[in-house]
């Protein structure tokens, strides 16, 4: 009498997909490389919330303080090249050699 030959079980081939799966998954960080990747975004939300509560304070500077602090602290060098360009604007205004111009004609 001739003995069936069982069918290959697909669960080896599902433990290590998973497995390969989970060391993906770990190497990235886990839940924490994750989260990490909405860390710029976070970054510049507060940045941007700082900032524009600061300018109530202090219109001229309070931006550029605000998106330095939350730069720095944040260990983002977006903010700090933000808050650097916006420093310059502001002293090249003080200076009168450019900054925000006004046309006489409303706009454009």
């Amino acid at each position: 009498m001739a003995k069936a030959i069982a069918a290959p079980s697909a669960a080896p081939r599902r433990r290590r997909a998973v497995a390969a799966v989970r060391r993906h998954y770990a190497s990235r960080g886990g839940a924490r490389g994750i989260l990490g990747s909405f860390k710029p975004v976070l970054a510049g939300a507060i940045g941007g919330a700082a900032a524009n509560l600061a300018r109530g304070y202090n219109a001229q500077f309070g931006g550029v303080a605000a998106l330095g602090a939350v730069g720095y602290f944040m260990k983002n060098e977006t903010l700090m090249t933000m808050a650097g360009v916006e420093l310059g604007h502001n002293v090249l205004g003080m200076t009168g050699l450019g900054g925000a111009q006004q046309s006489s004609n409303g706009g454009w």
